[in-house]
């Protein structure tokens, strides 16, 4: 699938587009789909709650392509070098997840089953949607504003999204240790799962809460140190986005769940909610505001693709409500009392 992706990425490059710088840079950054497969090895070690050795690995080899890629702003280096920086990332991480394994299982042999390989293709559907949707809505805000609002207010707005969004690993690296205490709750207490599910939410919800304060305090002044002045022309734009993380971090924890009772119906269909949500904001605020029209655009997208496709969904309106009080952080200052009453 990652070698089919990849031509395809490619040849749709070479079709549509006439500048051959652009195309170039568009190529180096489709070559990690390649790598795709050894994502396995990562599942794996999860699934065997070994998922702190994953991270171990993913950070060495993350440790070592920021060191090349200081390297190469020190040597002033072309934009396709840091491209191409992208796929020997990638590279590194995959080629570090096949020694770590190999050396915590043994030689890595792997195998083709054609059987297996059309039961998974028969199940994976609702999660290549998913994957394209999301694509859609976390990417098109930044096209549009290019296409109305022009280069420099989007130069701006991208800024903007790579520090909201600079956080976003740590939600990431808390579901994937979520997953297997998740999991065997769903199958050994399933009557506690809505308890470990809420403390799952409201952890989230609290760490979305005190990085959105963070980046709406600290924001500007990050922005003009990594970015420069020219970047902090829009203070505006931060503060909204920082408020997404909230959204994001919720939706990350459910995910978890969705995984634990194999609900993809159900996840293909809060994506393609956020990606209608999102496609039609964008068009309709940002030609009246511009980029902050962009970044409540996104606001919503993903408030509706975590909590709001929770709540229309019948089976899923409880879980829902769950969230809803997480992020109004009704559960973690209802906890916090109980603690003090009974002490």
């Amino acid at each position: 699938m990652g070698v089919g992706a990849t031509l395809i990425g490619i040849m749709t490059v070479l079709l549509v587009m006439d500048d051959q710088h652009l195309a170039l840079l568009a190529v180096l950054l489709s070559l990690p789909s390649l790598l795709v497969a050894t994502d396995v090895l990562d599942f794996s070690m999860q699934a065997e709650a070994n998922g702190k050795r994953s991270v171990i690995v993913r950070a060495a080899a993350f440790l070592i392509a920021a060191c090349l890629r200081l390297l190469l702003i020190a040597c002033e280096a072309p934009l396709s070098a840091f491209a191409a920086m992208a796929t020997i990332e990638v590279s590194l991480s995959a080629i570090c997840l096949i020694f770590g394994f190999g050396s915590w299982h043994g030689r890595v042999r792997p195998r083709w089953n054609p059987s297996i390989a059309l039961m998974i293709a028969a199940k994976c559907w609702p999660l290549v949607i998913s994957g394209v949707m999301i694509q859609i809505y976390m990417r098109l805000d930044q096209i549009l504003v290019l296409h109305w609002c022009g280069p420099a207010e989007a130069g701006t707005y991208s800024a903007n999204v790579r520090l909201a969004e600079s956080w976003y690993f740590l939600p990431a690296a808390l579901s994937s240790a979520l997953i297997i205490p998740i999991v065997r709750g769903h199958l050994v207490q399933p009557d506690a799962i809505a308890r470990r599910m809420q403390q799952a939410y409201s952890g989230m919800a609290l760490l979305g809460w005190i990085a959105a304060l963070g980046l709406i305090f600290a924001g500007p002044w990050a922005i003009t140190v990594l970015f420069g002045h020219s970047f902090s022309s829009s203070p505006n734009i931060l503060p909204i986005l920082a408020w997404s993380g909230i959204f994001v971090a919720v939706g990350m924890a459910r995910t978890m769940r969705i995984a634990a009772e194999v609900r993809w119906g159900f996840h293909a269909f809060s994506v393609i909610i956020g990606a209608v949500v999102s496609i039609g904001l964008n068009a309709l605020l940002i030609p009246l505001w511009g980029a902050p029209g962009a970044a409540w655009a996104t606001l919503g997208a993903y408030a509706m693709a975590s909590v709001g496709s929770s709540l229309i969904w019948p089976s899923q309106r409880k879980d829902g409500w769950l969230m809803v009080q997480a992020i109004l952080l009704i559960h973690p200052i209802r906890s916090l009392l109980a603690r003090r009453i009974s002490s």
